[in-house]
């Protein structure tokens, strides 16, 4: 009869009784906050996939040129976002497929004058890695030829002056020399033993 356990029937074995598989994805790893409903929502690892694909879609849109409108726009803050980033792989092929997409949409703007070039490189950087690393080399250049050139204030202690007393007389040189370089070639140069200060962003050399 159907139904019917058989006196044969072991009900105490449960060899035929299949395990529950639970699926990773479904799982809720954590929970966000929406600001478009003001409440925590669970998040599973199936959803943050899904929302990477989101991001590749809105990467793609020719209007999409701040990646923070996304987030913005799904509720989530960025801390919740770059968070994904950091822990799934998935978000961040996204995260860097999107900046790349939306640095070279920034970028063509500006090259065909559709967008104000001064606004565009100011963030340029953050979306073109290539970028980035460009103004990271010309910055050092420029730090580079800046020390190479700093200006310097050569003090020459008790220099007398036409009424006959002597005071100290300041000089601001621009010399590439060494501090010690620069006052060595005044004492030279007025012919004195008198001491000579070089000062150098608050550094005295004698």
């Amino acid at each position: 009869m159907k139904g019917k356990i058989s006196k044969h029937t072991n009900i105490n074995d449960k060899s035929d009784i299949k395990p529950k598989v639970y699926n990773d994805d479904t799982l809720v790893i954590e929970e966000y906050f929406s600001v478009h409903t003001m409440k925590f929502h669970p998040a599973t690892k199936k959803f943050v996939e899904q929302e990477a694909m989101r991001l590749k879609e809105f990467a793609d849109v020719e209007t999409s040129l701040r990646l923070s409108d996304f987030y913005d726009f799904r509720g989530y803050n960025t801390e919740t976002f770059y968070s994904w980033c950091h822990k799934f792989p998935e978000m961040k092929a996204a995260h860097d497929y999107a900046k790349r997409r939306i640095g070279a949409r920034r970028e063509n703007g500006a090259l065909f004058k559709k967008f104000d070039a001064g606004t565009v490189q100011r963030t340029l950087g953050f979306y073109d890695y290539v970028f980035q690393q460009e103004v990271e080399k010309a910055n050092a250049a420029r730090l580079a030829v800046a020390e190479k050139s700093e200006s310097r204030v050569v003090v020459i202690e008790r220099f007398p002056s036409p009424s006959g007393e002597y005071q100290d007389v300041e000089v601001v040189s621009s010399s590439k020399l060494t501090p010690e370089e620069v006052a060595s070639n005044i004492r030279r140069n007025i012919a004195t033993e008198r001491e000579v200060k070089v000062n150098v962003k608050g550094k005295s050399y004698d």
